[in-house]
């Protein structure tokens, strides 16, 4: 039985399930266009092209908890402290196997506050010759104080594969 910390977590793969109508993975426009309202704003749509992860839509709760929009922005370069080549990697598998990732990381609020995160990131199909595309959703497991935000995220400090009825990678997924 899966355990998340965050019931959203468990909504959102609930969700991710029924929307691929037992394809592999749903479509990026299926998932897209049935979205529950509550998931919306915590979701993170991350387009892998070219060694680099760029942000295709970012919620508006990813946003104000940012302080700022990064949608259109790459991923790696906004977190230098990352792996690059280990999240790209993690991503690839993904979507080869398919499966899903879990991690719990942390980030540092604008007050000092370290606060924790579940993210849990699901691969969606695309249309033929366009690049891979991974759904995330992330959710803070503490409330963010008024007026307050990110200031730096830190890696996970644990990550794992689920199984979504394909199995899972024989590897572990790298620390980005």
């Amino acid at each position: 039985m899966l355990e998340f910390q965050s019931p959203h977590s468990a909504d959102l793969m609930a969700y991710w399930q029924k929307a691929r109508s037992g394809r592999a993975m749903p479509a990026t426009e299926d998932f897209f266009d049935h979205v529950p309202a509550a998931l919306a704003p915590l979701l993170i749509l991350f387009e892998c092209t070219n060694a680099d992860l760029i942000m295709r839509y970012v919620g508006t709760m990813v946003v104000e908890r940012w302080g700022q929009n990064m949608t259109g922005e790459s991923w790696p370069r906004h977190n230098s402290h990352l792996n690059a080549s280990h999240l790209l990697a993690n991503f690839a598998l993904l979507q080869a196997q398919p499966c899903a990732a879990h991690a719990l990381s942390a980030f540092v609020t604008c007050a000092g506050r370290n606060l924790s995160i579940e993210t849990v990131s699901f691969p969606l199909s695309v249309r033929e010759g366009r690049p891979p595309r991974i759904i995330s959703g992330t959710f803070t497991l503490e409330a963010l104080g008024h007026n307050e935000h990110s200031q730096g995220w830190m890696p996970p400090r644990a990550i794992r594969w689920i199984d979504v009825g394909f199995g899972i990678p024989a590897t572990l997924p790298k620390t980005p």
